[in-house]
């Protein structure tokens, strides 16, 4: 139904264009009669507002496809926006030099849809597109982002130590930025792939540094996390004095959340 929609509203504004471009030369051509205006002029500024007119409908396509595709991303309707991967494709294609921005946007959007979808190699293919473009704008923000959804691609085809390399790029370039909740984010995912990988004292040290800067940027609820993340990896580890309170005071935090 979305695609018939917008089918339907390509169709429409393409024929505001047309009619709007007939207008525009018939107004030309009377200005030509009346004033002696030479042809070539009057159809050269008839061509120049024709293409305007044309570029204005079409930016105005995209934002409404753009919109759609935010609508979708914002309810996890990842097969509605795979439905829409064609003409989003188109969209980014035209847009590739003037708005590189929108591209990387929809080409994460498409990959996080894949990636919600089980699909991760078209889904890190895309990502890696995003990183790409990311590092050419020397957009850091973006960059880290793109870092962060594909460690998760990666973790999820057990590809562990690229997921590091990425989270690690990630964590750096956040602390750069100054964006501390991006870096506590990082340090809790870093602290949870080394406890999977059964490094527990490195697993220990990433919960710290995450629940230090939570008290910093005051997020209770990720010093509630992290208190109870060191308490298992202080358990695992056989310290059991150490973790016992760790767990009390996890508790305690999520009891008054």
């Amino acid at each position: 139904l979305q695609a018939t929609s917008n089918m339907a509203v390509q169709r429409v504004t393409m024929l505001e264009t047309f009619l709007a471009t007939i207008m525009v030369m018939a107004v030309f051509r009377t200005a030509y009669v009346l004033a002696r205006v030479d042809v070539i002029m009057t159809v050269a500024l008839g061509i120049v507002v024709s293409l305007w007119l044309w570029r204005t409908a079409l930016s105005a396509d995209h934002e409404r496809l753009w919109k759609t595709l935010e609508t979708l991303a914002k309810a996890k309707n990842w097969r509605g926006i795979l439905a829409l991967e064609d003409k989003a494709m188109d969209v980014a294609t035209a847009l590739r030099k003037s708005r590189p921005d929108v591209v990387e946007a929809i080409c994460c959007t498409i990959g996080s849809s894949y990636q919600g979808t089980g699909h991760f190699e078209r889904a890190i293919a895309l990502h890696k597109q995003c990183k790409e473009m990311a590092a050419e704008a020397k957009n850091k923000a973006r960059l880290a982002n793109a870092c962060d959804n594909l460690a998760a691609c990666y973790m999820s085809v057990h590809q562990t130590i690229l997921a590091v390399e990425l989270l690690k790029e990630s964590k750096l370039i956040n602390e750069e930025l100054g964006n501390w909740v991006g870096v506590s984010a990082t340090c809790s995912n870093l602290g949870a792939i080394y406890f999977s990988m059964e490094q527990y004292e490195i697993a220990l040290e990433l919960h710290e540094e995450h629940k230090a800067i939570s008290e910093t940027v005051g997020s209770r609820r990720g010093v509630g996390q992290a208190f109870g993340n060191m308490a298992v990896c202080c358990q695992r580890m056989g310290h059991f004095e150490k973790a016992m309170p760790l767990y009390q005071q996890s508790r305690a935090i999520a009891e008054v959340m």
